[in-house]
């Protein structure tokens, strides 16, 4: 089989709930500052597929900081 097998989509779908955890923890501790859609509408603060990362935040250095260690901090832990 391709690269990863069969155990390709768990794998895929275990790192990206890792992911969107940790950016919800970012979120939730006001770390990561979202953006304000129209209206006072929710936006999401990441959707994630298989080729892309989609992130909506605002463009302040501390959210931005937060986010490249949430990154760095991944790639430390998942190889």
């Amino acid at each position: 089989t391709g690269q990863g097998g069969s155990f390709f989509p768990l794998l895929f779908f275990l790192a990206e709930e890792v992911l969107n955890k940790g950016i919800s923890m970012l979120v939730d501790h006001g770390d990561f500052q979202l953006i304000t859609g129209p209206s006072g509408t929710q936006v999401p603060s990441c959707i994630l597929s298989t080729n892309d990362i989609v992130v909506s935040k605002k463009g302040t250095k501390c959210s931005l900081d937060s986010f490249m260690n949430l990154f760095k901090g991944y790639s430390v832990v998942s190889g």
